[in-house]
C-alpha cells in the first residue's frame, strides 16, 4: 500500500461511503500525478462498490438459537466420538491381552516343569552320594577313639638339630 496520507484517506472513506464530486475531482488529480496506482484504485473502487451492493445481508430471527443447537450438537457428537473411540480401543486391547495371558501363563508352567524336573534330578543325585562312613570303618571306631594318639615333639631329636646347626654356620 502506498504511505500517502491522501490516499490513505480515501481509501478509509471509499470503504464506508462513496466519493463526494469534491473526494472524486482531488482523486482524479492525485491518480493524474500517480499514474502507476490507477488499476490499484480502480480495483479498490469496484471492491468498494461490490461490498456497498453486498453488504446488507438479513441475519434470521432465531439466529441465536440456532447456533447453539448447532453447538449442542457437536457437543453430541464429540462425546459420542470419544466413546467410541476408548469402546473401539477396548475391544481391540482385550483379544490381545487374553492372548499374552494365555501366552505368559504357558510361559510360567514350562519354566515351573523345567525348574521342578532340575530339582528332581538334583534330589536323585544327593541320594546316590554315599556320606557315611562304610561299616567297617566304624566297628572299628571304639578302638580308634579310645587309643587317643596324639603326635608329641621328640625332644632329643630337636636338641640334636639345633646342634648341628650351630656347627654348620
Amino acid at each position: 500500500m502506498n504511505q500517502n496520507p491522501l490516499d490513505q484517506r480515501l481509501r478509509e472513506v471509499i470503504s464506508r461511503r462513496p466519493l463526494t464530486e469534491a473526494e472524486q475531482a482531488e482523486l482524479d488529480v492525485w491518480l493524474s500525478a500517480h499514474p502507476e496506482a490507477r488499476a490499484d484504485w480502480e480495483l479498490e473502487l469496484a471492491l468498494s462498490k461490490t461490498l456497498a451492493r453486498d453488504s446488507v445481508v438479513k441475519v434470521s430471527s432465531n439466529f441465536t438459537a440456532r447456533i447453539f443447537q448447532e453447538i449442542e450438537r457437536e457437543q453430541k457428537s464429540s462425546r459420542q466420538v470419544r466413546t467410541t473411540i476408548w469402546g473401539g480401543w477396548w475391544r481391540a486391547l482385550v483379544p490381545r491381552l487374553v492372548v499374552g495371558l494365555v501366552v505368559v501363563v504357558a510361559l510360567v508352567a514350562f519354566i515351573h516343569q523345567r525348574n521342578e524336573s532340575a530339582f528332581e534330578r538334583d534330589i536323585e543325585a544327593l541320594a546316590s552320594v554315599q556320606t557315611l562312613p562304610s561299616v567297617e570303618t566304624l566297628q572299628d571306631f571304639d578302638t580308634i577313639r579310645s587309643l587317643n594318639i596324639v603326635a608329641t615333639a621328640d625332644e632329643d631329636l630337636l636338641a640334636l638339630k639345633d646342634e648341628l646347626q650351630t656347627l654348620n654356620p
